[in-house]
């Protein structure tokens, strides 16, 4: 006989599966997808014309070595300007599109049948983000596969680490923090219109915070308090822009353990800060 799963992570994992698949019929991946591969794509053009030219004819006659520097630094150039706009997505387009889900069960009525259960108010919540998050994932991965093969396609050679650890690694911990935020800030409005006004705000104030980090940022160690605290993560913009860079100019792909340690405490703060926002989030949908 198969050990039966605790009733409530049974339940959250239905909420979770729920919620996945409505946000798939209501094309929310593909949405996702298709704006996260425009962009790299476009850019490739951009850089098979300016760099890749005159390399790929020579491709055939490099050493193993030749080959791997080639791949390191076509691949950080395309990801150079990829970052940027796939950074954008992140922390804009996919918590305004995941933010409504919960003031959307209230608005169709759900919320009044999922009240008659013997269902918690943190289950329900830890569901939602679960079946979002997954959603938003399944996207970015989508998205990182066909960008990949277009890519290699065009290029015969890229670097796959460097790729996995930007879009998995970065774009991974954005859809983690930033689109789970946006739900739990969301989650006491009683309309999607106020819902998404609150998610607007989110994703203005982050825009915002990173323009400002931008500027006032001296160098890829340089790291103040308020960046790894801000919901922005500019840390994570700054590490991929500012290491492509590097690695353009220098041909070498490397990685600066200060930049990796401000990455490791903005994901910590970013989990502290959202287990506060659950914390009211709880206690103000247990109250509605």
């Amino acid at each position: 006989m198969t050990p039966s799963l605790p009733q409530s992570l049974s339940q959250c994992m239905a909420i979770a599966r729920y919620e996945f698949l409505m946000l798939w019929r209501q094309r929310a991946a593909p949405v996702l997808t298709l704006s996260l591969v425009a962009l790299p794509v476009f850019f490739a053009f951009f850089v098979y014309g300016d760099a890749a030219n005159e390399n790929l004819s020579l491709l055939d006659k490099m050493s193993a070595a030749q080959i791997q520097e080639y791949a390191i630094f076509i691949t950080s150039t395309v990801q150079f300007f990829s970052w940027a706009a796939a950074y954008l997505i992140l922390i804009v387009l996919a918590p305004l599109m995941m933010s409504e889900i919960i003031p959307k069960d209230r608005q169709y009525g759900v919320r009044e049948i999922l009240d008659a259960l013997p269902l918690g108010a943190g289950t329900y919540l830890n569901g939602k983000m679960l079946g979002a998050v997954a959603v938003a994932l399944s996207g970015l991965v989508g998205a990182m596969i066909i960008v990949t093969i277009f890519w290699k396609v065009m290029f015969r050679e890229i670097y796959l680490p460097m790729i996995l650890s930007a879009w998995l690694g970065g774009g991974g911990a954005l859809i983690l923090l930033n689109t789970t935020t946006a739900i739990l800030l969301a989650a006491g409005q009683p309309t999607r219109k106020r819902a998404f006004a609150i998610s607007a705000l989110f994703t203005f104030a982050c825009l915002v915070l990173m323009t400002v980090a931008v500027a006032s940022h001296n160098g890829v160690i340089d790291y103040a308090w308020w960046e790894i605290a801000s919901p922005a993560r500019s840390p994570f913009y700054s590490y991929f822009i500012d290491g492509t860079f590097e690695t353009m100019s220098g041909s070498i792909y490397s990685t600066n353990f200060d930049s990796v340690t401000a990455l490791w405490q903005t994901v910590g703060v970013g989990l502290v800060e959202l287990g506060v926002l659950w914390f009211f989030a709880r206690k103000y949908v247990q109250t509605r």
